[in-house]
């Protein structure tokens, strides 16, 4: 059957950037947290969320690549769907915060 551990590996290979872009997106929101405040603050949550999101979709893949044999589908599939339901939610929570930042009001400084 090949080792499920490099077969993870190959997979979310593909994916990677999308999750190191949601690093950078926590990091410059950390950055720009004195002079955006609010904003800066639902950007974070927002990048986390999505970040979050994209780890649960990795453990929920490499959940079913290394599932002993003998499992039963219903199980399975009740696992998979809540790793799932998980997923979505942070995913959408992340979008609603980054939508949030996108057009919170600002104080006119500049």
């Amino acid at each position: 059957m090949g080792n499920p551990s490099a077969a993870f590996t190959m997979s979310i290979l593909p994916q990677l950037p999308l999750f190191i872009a949601y690093v950078v997106g926590v990091a410059f929101a950390a950055s720009y947290a004195r002079s955006l405040q609010r904003a800066a603050l639902m950007a974070g949550i927002g990048f986390g969320l999505l970040a979050l999101a994209w780890v649960v979709g990795a453990a929920s893949q490499y959940y079913a690549m290394t599932m002993m044999r003998g499992v039963r589908s219903a199980s399975l599939g009740m696992t998979l769907a809540g790793f799932m339901l998980l997923r979505e939610l942070a995913s959408v929570a992340g979008v609603v915060f980054l939508l949030l930042a996108i057009f919170a009001r600002r104080t006119p400084e500049a």
